[in-house]
């Protein structure tokens, strides 16, 4: 099974998300912009993104679909349309690098903490989140 039957793609910055999170308010606007990267990169004619603007909206929704398949652009999607790149998702580990900083503590600090207070990870679980899902002091 690869990364598309799985319903998931890459965008340009190498995140994975699922298809139903993808950001697509404003396909064609997205896709052009994509466009003209691969023009910049050399993997497009010039002539054939001329084609493309000139193209009713239908037409160019057509094309995007196309578009995916010839460039396989299902493992680098426009960052435009990736939840994570435009911040709409927030990664887990962005999530902790940016706490830790806050806190001014580093990984090991946090980890030797959580062994210093709690004597195994049932005993972390049961103190830090209650039944509801809700976190205790």
């Amino acid at each position: 099974m690869d990364i598309t039957e799985a319903e998931y793609r890459y965008c340009e910055a190498g995140h994975v998300y699922c298809f139903e999170h993808e950001l697509g308010r404003d396909r064609a606007k997205i896709f052009l912009a994509k466009m003209k990267r691969l023009v910049e990169e050399g993997r497009c004619e010039e002539e054939e993104l001329d084609r493309v603007e000139l193209m009713s909206v239908g037409d160019f929704h057509d094309y995007i679909e196309e578009m995916v398949h010839e460039f396989d652009l299902d493992y680098e999607y426009p960052k435009e349309a990736c939840p994570i790149c435009q911040m709409t998702t927030i990664e887990d580990r962005a999530i902790i690098t940016y706490l830790l900083k806050e806190v001014g503590k580093n990984r090991q600090e946090i980890d030797q903490a959580l062994r210093d207070k709690f004597k195994n990870y049932e005993d972390m679980a049961r103190r830090l989140w209650r039944n509801d899902g809700s976190t205790t002091s």
